[in-house]
């Protein structure tokens, strides 16, 4: 039998490994940005998701919308060419 310990203990040793694999892609093209809030209407519970816009999938979502932390992660993915932030594409400046 296998507790819910386990179980969560698992989840979340397996999403921090997918998470620093995410990080550590040297193949982003175009980084997609989005604001969402968890709970709606609650702007405390904003985090701010990033997307790999050429294959759709998510990297990584954190806590925050501050410019800071959206650097902070940026600064991660160096292959990056351009950036989509609401639907708006701008060429990645060196």
């Amino acid at each position: 039998m296998v507790s819910h310990d386990m179980i969560m203990e698992y989840l979340k040793k397996e999403g921090a490994q997918q998470v620093e694999d995410n990080l550590n892609k040297n193949d982003v093209r175009v980084l997609a940005i989005d604001d969402i809030n968890l709970r709606k209407g609650d702007k405390s519970s904003g985090c701010t998701v990033f997307i790999d816009a050429d294959t759709h999938k998510a990297l990584i979502i954190i806590r925050g919308t501050t410019k800071e932390a959206v650097k902070k992660v940026m600064e991660k993915f160096q292959s990056i060419e351009f950036l989509s932030r609401d639907r708006e594409i701008l060429p990645q400046t060196p």
